[in-house]
């Protein structure tokens, strides 16, 4: 079975999710009514119906996820509302929280090759782990404001910056070449 997962404006399909009919519930794990009065926090919504009805997974009132990757049976969120990165080996159900550098975490992306190779953007600085978001380190400048990551390939790397400039790095962030120029 397939199911959608969906967070803010985002939504990602997972196999295996499960889901049922809309029930208007506030507590993880049950069914929520997308219609209905929902916290302010979606957290981790599922939906096995296309969209028709939807079942909290985590974090119902407690996170606001910006983006979800999935990556070798992990899902990793960027959570505003901790600003930090969350990881879960068990489709979302629980999370284990990594914190990101100082600034506003804007975007983050997983390694194809390497589940516990990340490279994040906040406000201020690229940054990379190698461990799976325990420790953080800063990567080569980027030539202006980081706005969206797209990983192609381990250390293949396309960034579109805030200008609309897309840069891109075959060394995993340690230099980058302009490759549009809006």
């Amino acid at each position: 079975m397939r199911a959608v997962i969906a967070v803010a404006a985002c939504a990602l399909v997972l196999p295996g999710c499960g889901g049922g009919a809309a029930a208007g519930a506030k507590r993880s794990g049950r069914l929520v009514d997308v219609k209905g009065r929902l916290p302010p926090y979606l957290g981790l919504i599922a939906s096995a119906d296309g969209g028709r009805s939807w079942r909290s997974v985590s974090k119902l009132g407690e996170s606001d996820f910006h983006k979800i990757v999935a990556r070798d049976g992990r899902l990793y969120a960027l959570d505003a509302v901790l600003g930090s990165l969350l990881i879960s080996s068990d489709g979302g159900r629980s999370f284990v929280e990594r914190f990101t550098p100082p600034g506003l975490s804007i975007d983050f992306e997983v390694d194809p090759g390497d589940a516990d190779d990340l490279l994040a953007a906040t406000d201020a600085r690229l940054v990379r782990s190698t461990d799976g978001g325990e420790r953080w380190a800063r990567v080569g400048k980027v030539p202006g404001e980081p706005y969206k990551f797209k990983a192609l390939r381990p250390e293949r790397l396309d960034l579109a910056l805030s200008d609309g400039t897309i840069v891109a790095t075959q060394d995993g962030g340690r230099h980058w070449k302009e490759t549009f120029d809006p």
